[in-house]
């Protein structure tokens, strides 16, 4: 009886970060599980992810200028895969997002994801995100295309 009662207290336990993430019903994560609705369904698929209105003011205003310079045809990196999904295609039926971390400082918000397109393989981000005017906007993200962040790659992109 002892042993069982340690052995459910155990299980328990190790279940608690996993339940806790995935149960957190926060602003902040509900807005970075949002910016991967399109992808799965639930939103538009039509707008590239830079032409959604989920960043933050500075981070529009940065996009704004690269896209002004890749539209001019001076600039082409990153407009080839879709920033959120980390692809070019991806299987709607199979791709799923999970939240693996959430650490919330007054309007910051850091939430490292899982995402996978459908095809097996996944990728980690981390989203840095922003309460501005009672809304959580996408302040930046790092990812395996862009492991120094969005904001350092559209930097990047525009410098060359």
């Amino acid at each position: 009886m002892i042993r069982a009662s340690i052995l459910a207290a155990s299980l328990a336990l190790a279940a608690l970060p996993t339940a806790a993430v995935a149960a957190d019903n926060r602003p902040a994560v509900r807005a970075a599980l949002a910016l991967y609705d399109g992808y799965r369904g639930k939103g538009d698929v039509a707008a590239a992810d830079w032409e959604l209105p989920v960043f933050s003011a500075d981070l529009t205003r940065i996009i704004a200028a690269w896209m002004a310079k890749n539209e001019a045809g001076d600039v082409t990196e990153l407009s080839d895969f879709g920033w959120f999904c980390e692809c070019q295609d991806w299987d709607q039926q199979g791709f799923k997002v999970k939240p693996l971390s959430v650490k919330q400082n007054g309007d910051h918000a850091t939430i490292r994801m899982r995402v996978r397109a459908g095809w097996g393989s996944s990728v980690e981000q981390r989203l840095t995100m922003v309460r501005e005017e009672g809304r959580w906007l996408l302040d930046d993200m790092t990812t395996p295309s862009m492991p120094n962040g969005l904001r350092a790659a559209l930097h990047e992109a525009m410098s060359d």
